[in-house]
């Protein structure tokens, strides 16, 4: 008896083991047991359909695994929509759905916007039906719980499904970051679409596997935006400008002929005495306060960020020699009517040195464009009359 005592007492106590497919066959039998197939099946069916059922969540619960490797995988270093189509193709295998839609969201953090659709060749949901489904994407991210509507929806929704907008069932699954939801997943299902309803435990378990992966993009995307941003002036910085400029390259050798584009080279005229004179939280002002002027005065397709110091630089698409100096003559006359307000009734004239290069007659590479623009930057601080731009003969590239 002593022996079997201590035996006893050496085998630690085990914890019990959730199994998913145990939770996901209990929840999916309680609904089944409803239906009048399985009250008319006979007992030894009943057996039969309870064991396919098990081995069919058996299989369930190794394809939410991959799911959940999504996220080691991929979603740390991918935008969202890029994840979401990885997401979307296992998540429509998985439960037979043909399209889905991502809600995040906004700015704001009040309202949801539309992040990414995905869908099965020409399943898309048109815009008509996730305008209309929005409805269903808020009133699940305040309930916190999945949503399902189809054919036998209460009249409401049922009005989707008469005017055509929807032909199938939709459900909608709510995307967790802790106890906090960040979003919805919606899931449209094709017509004929059986035992939705049934497949909510399922959806519970995709929505908690899908969250995490796309909490992880919107944290890359965040980071990727801030490697590319000034903090100061919040423009984009000097990498973001760099990939930008290739890219003009690239468009204007393609097309040589129709494609031109300029670069301005733009620093604030005496920054340093600025600095030294009125502090650095007066040279940060003036540096958004250039940021911001320059920035207004540009047109829409423009790029412009700032690189160090007081430095700036913008690439002007499809804008020939003539466009350019227009460009330079509107910031010019934008600075000379400001005044930079600092330090209660202090304020500061601001001046701008500006050098500009046209694609093909400065140059053709980054390096030649950049060259030719801060010469010209660099020529007109030396010459008097403080703001005016000095456009000086064409210069051969070496």
């Amino acid at each position: 008896m002593a022996k079997i005592l201590r035996s006893a007492h050496r085998q630690p106590s085990r914890r019990p083991r959730i199994c998913l497919t145990c939770i996901l066959t209990s929840r999916y039998l309680e609904n089944c047991e409803e239906s009048s197939l399985f009250a008319i099946a006979s007992q030894s069916d009943r057996k039969l359909m309870r064991h396919s059922l098990s081995g069919t969540l058996a299989s369930t619960e190794l394809d939410l695994r991959e799911l959940s490797e999504l996220n080691e995988l991929i979603a740390g270093s991918l935008k969202i929509k890029d994840v979401f189509r990885s997401v979307s193709s296992r998540v429509c295998e998985l439960v037979g759905c043909r399209g889905t839609a991502l809600w995040l969201l906004d700015e704001s953090r009040t309202r949801l916007r539309t992040a990414a659709v995905w869908a099965i060749e020409t399943a898309t949901p048109p815009e008509k039906s996730l305008a209309l489904t929005e409805e269903l994407s808020d009133r699940c991210f305040s309930a916190k719980r999945v949503l399902v509507i189809n054919n036998a929806s209460p009249e409401k929704e049922d009005l989707w499904f008469r005017s055509g907008v929807l032909n199938g069932a939709l459900a909608a699954i709510p995307l967790f970051r802790g106890a906090e939801v960040i979003g919805v997943l919606q899931l449209f299902f094709p017509v004929g679409a059986r035992a939705v309803d049934s497949k909510i435990p399922l959806f519970e378990a995709i929505g908690a596997r899908v969250s995490p992966v796309v909490v992880s993009s919107m944290i890359f995307e965040r980071n990727q935006a801030s490697a590319l941003m000034d903090v100061i002036t919040e423009l984009p910085n000097e990498r973001a400008f760099h990939v930008i400029l290739e890219e003009n390259i690239a468009d204007a050798q393609r097309h040589p002929k129709g494609r031109p584009f300029s670069i301005l080279a733009i620093d604030i005229k005496r920054f340093s005495g600025i600095n030294n004179s009125a502090g650095h939280s007066a040279g940060d002002a003036a540096l958004r306060e250039v940021g911001q002027i320059v920035r207004a005065n540009l047109r829409g397709m423009d790029f412009f960020a700032r690189l160090h110091d007081d430095e700036f630089l913008a690439v002007l698409p499809t804008a020939s020699e003539d466009v350019t100096h227009e460009i330079i003559s509107r910031i010019e006359n934008a600075i000379a009517e400001s005044r930079l307000e600092f330090g209660g009734e202090e304020s500061l004239e601001l001046g701008l040195n500006i050098g500009w290069a046209v694609f093909g007659q400065d140059g053709e590479t980054a390096g030649s464009l950049l060259s030719h623009a801060r010469l010209r930057k660099n020529y007109s601080k030396e010459l008097p009359g403080s703001r005016k731009v000095i456009l000086f003969p064409h210069m051969t590239t070496g």
